[in-house]
């Protein structure tokens, strides 16, 4: 991925816009935060008010925006350029830095997004591509697609990683990162829900947090999380922020704090230095 996704002086965060709070909004750029992370499915008042942010403290050439389309049902595509355009009125945007595949329907042929995508290209309405919830075979399959026809591949790939695992998808269609593939290709993930959703802030369990997070193996790994937390003087879900960020490849995080605390525990997460020791005692309990 081009380095100007997270700009030069940025942090390795995505402020994910699905809450519309203009002043969380503010304190991350202050912070250094360059990148937002929205979709078309995140609803007209979610991107209206980015873009109204973006336009009122003239920040547009400063940050970098990702956004997405077709998501289901309009899961097709002839629904990309319509998502798109809708995204870029409400964004108050001539184009999007990064547009992703919001989700995959493998029974349509990556010959057709790629059609679809090339369209956009050609256009100008977007600078790179990318896909969110695309397992690594159908990206790869994409890849030989777009290389025959002198197309870009995938820029960027949006997956769900952090260091508690899914027990089961929080929606359909939702996958984890795969790990080895990207640390054989290189490939740069945009990790999303990097922080399991609040399991590591010990939020007040409800249906969603003991479907998807809840297995003896997340709360061993939540336990060791806490103790390298205490360790260090930061917030647990700080620690869990930080072992995504340390992957070998390059990885950012998309965030959505609710409030100036959460905002300050990711911060720290972004500026926490995790050892390959370290890390590998967070995921596997051996010794660091």
């Amino acid at each position: 991925m081009p380095s100007s996704l997270f700009r030069p002086s940025g942090l390795r965060l995505a402020m994910g816009t699905v809450r519309a709070e203009p002043r969380l909004w503010a304190r991350f750029v202050e912070r250094g935060g360059t990148c937002f992370d929205t979709a078309r499915h995140y609803g007209d008042e979610s991107e209206a008010a980015l873009g109204a942010f973006v336009e009122r403290h003239g920040l547009r050439d400063r940050i970098t925006i990702v956004g997405k389309g077709a998501h289901p049902p309009a899961c097709a595509p002839e629904h990309l350029a319509p998502d798109l355009e809708r995204s870029l009125e409400l964004l108050r945007a001539d184009r999007l830095d990064v547009f992703l595949l919001h989700r995959d329907d493998p029974r349509v042929p990556v010959d057709e997004w790629a059609d679809a995508l090339a369209e956009l290209l050609a256009a100008g309405r977007v600078a790179a591509i990318g896909a969110s919830n695309w397992t690594s075979e159908r990206i790869d399959a994409f890849d030989v697609v777009a290389a025959r026809r002198g197309l870009p591949g995938f820029a960027l790939v949006s997956n769900q990683l952090s260091l508690a695992e899914m027990v089961e998808p929080v929606w359909e269609g939702c996958l984890r990162a795969d790990l080895a593939w990207h640390e054989r290709t290189g490939r740069t993930l945009l990790a999303w829900s990097a922080q399991a959703r609040g399991f590591f802030s010990r939020r007040e369990p409800d249906e969603e947090l003991g479907r998807c997070w809840l297995s003896a193996r997340n709360l061993e790994r939540r336990r060791r999380t806490e103790e390298l937390a205490a360790a260090r003087g930061v917030p647990p879900v700080a620690v869990a922020l930080a072992w995504v960020l340390a992957r070998p490849f390059p990885t950012h995080a998309a965030v959505g704090p609710r409030d100036e605390a959460e905002l300050e525990a990711c911060l720290a997460g972004a500026r926490l230095e995790l050892d390959p020791a370290e890390a590998d005692w967070l995921e596997r309990g051996t010794a660091p």
